[in-house]
């Protein structure tokens, strides 16, 4: 059991291609809103399963894998990911064009994620080097940096 979570080696992976602030902030925005529009293409049962799969695999790791982890910290990652789906579920269901708005968070999230990783970061995104641990990690990656601006 690792007792931070700066100590995760996931972390460590994921944070070596974030040092750079601008970029820090980037990720922290457009990965939720790149959640969102994935939550608001998929039918709902496909959305709640994905969330749902996310919730347990963190909280998993938050239980398991990282020692001090608080009750508080699960609970957070889980609300978390319940606004982002639960945002998407009502956009859907409200928004006619739903679709369009949705592809369109999504390819700008994507084109300033690139942005960040270009001209702040200078180098590549961990999605080059590792899929899993972009697709698995980048919201909890998200999560953490919030979270270490209460800290």
């Amino acid at each position: 059991m690792i007792d931070d979570y700066h100590d995760w080696p996931a972390y460590k992976f994921y944070n070596k291609y974030h040092m750079n602030m601008i970029n820090k902030l980037i990720h922290i925005l457009c990965i939720p809103a790149i959640s969102w529009s994935v939550c608001v293409f998929l039918p709902f049962y496909c959305s709640f399963a994905l969330m749902l799969f996310y919730a347990i695999f963190y909280s998993y790791i938050f239980m398991y894998e990282i020692k001090n982890t608080t009750i508080n910290e699960v609970t957070a990652i889980n609300l978390y990911l319940m606004i982002i789906w639960l945002s998407a579920v009502i956009f859907k269901a409200k928004c006619v064009n739903h679709m369009l708005y949705a592809g369109i968070v999504f390819t700008l999230s994507w084109i300033f994620q690139f942005i960040g990783h270009y001209f702040f970061e200078r180098n590549r995104p961990a999605l080059f080097d590792s899929l899993y641990q972009s697709f698995a990690m980048a919201p909890l990656f998200t999560f953490f940096e919030v979270l270490s601006f209460f800290e």
